[in-house]
């Protein structure tokens, strides 16, 4: 018997996960607009007719030519990007609102600084028409699939195959495991008690493995998260303080302030999750 094991497919499917966090069929009219927006998550769009325009918007806030989002095309708008979109008369497309989280919990496409397309054909369109708007079982995985298929697809044309690929110590790996876990409040001395370390060394380590210190990591995690969940709009800000491991409210208030620029209330009221 002859067997070949594929290691980093195993780890690759263990670590790399993909969250849907909305998806719907839309038919929109000149009402689908807003400026000046930078989403927590990454939108993947499958145009079937009508069309729509992105303008994105530079480091300094200027904008950018318009881009049109054409029937037939797949069309991925990163996490973070910051743009603009509006409709003029109609677009009808089917959209998934995503996170694609690696090993080290950080989305995949986050700090992209472009959109990307890709052409498509009628077939998928109409599959995909037709599985969004079933409640069959299996037209969920069929779904699962497609997005999966998309998502490697783009992972190629943003090239980010070294992003998947990356590979950490178990050190660092176990820090990964251990920090979602973790109240804010606990310090980077008792991290590195839990995993039988030094604090230098588990900081010197994570340093030269990520280019981030400890500190700077979790608060891209954390921040990352807390929009996440502020845009799906179910929790209350009080909930998503507590899921966050923040003693209170209002010190993840605080907190959440002095790096976003705004409150939660109003983080949540400008970028609740819609098609």
């Amino acid at each position: 018997m002859n067997v070949k094991y594929n290691e980093s497919f195993n780890r690759i499917a263990n670590t790399v996960k993909i969250e849907v966090m909305e998806a719907g069929l839309a038919d929109l009219g000149r009402e689908w607009r807003s400026e000046d927006m930078c989403s927590p998550y990454s939108r993947l769009y499958y145009v079937i007719s009508g069309a729509g325009y992105l303008r994105l918007r530079g480091g300094d806030g200027k904008e950018t030519e318009v881009y049109t989002m054409r029937p037939g095309y797949l069309y991925l708008i990163p996490n973070g990007l910051s743009y603009d979109y509006f409709c003029e008369d109609r677009l009808e497309k089917v959209y998934f609102h995503i996170n694609v989280s690696l090993q080290n919990g950080l989305e995949l496409f986050y700090g992209c600084r472009n959109y990307y397309e890709m052409q498509i054909g009628n077939e998928t369109l109409d599959r995909m028409k037709q599985w969004i708007t079933s409640s069959r079982p299996e037209d969920y995985f069929h779904m699962q699939g497609e997005i999966y298929h998309a998502v490697a697809s783009f992972i190629k044309v943003a090239g980010l195959e070294a992003k998947v690929n990356r590979n950490y110590s178990e050190m660092v790996a176990r820090l990964f495991a251990l920090l979602p876990k973790l109240k804010i409040s606990v310090s980077v001395r008792d991290m590195a008690k839990m995993l039988n370390v030094s604090e230098s060394t588990l900081a010197k380590h994570f340093k030269k493995e990520t280019g981030m210190s400890i500190g700077d990591y979790r608060e891209q995690l954390v921040m990352g998260r807390a929009r996440q969940l502020l845009a799906l709009g179910k929790l209350s800000v009080g909930e998503i303080a507590e899921e966050l491991g923040y003693c209170d409210q209002f010190y993840f208030s605080r907190y959440f302030k002095e790096h976003q620029g705004m409150t939660p209330s109003a983080y949540k009221q400008r970028y609740k999750i819609s098609g």
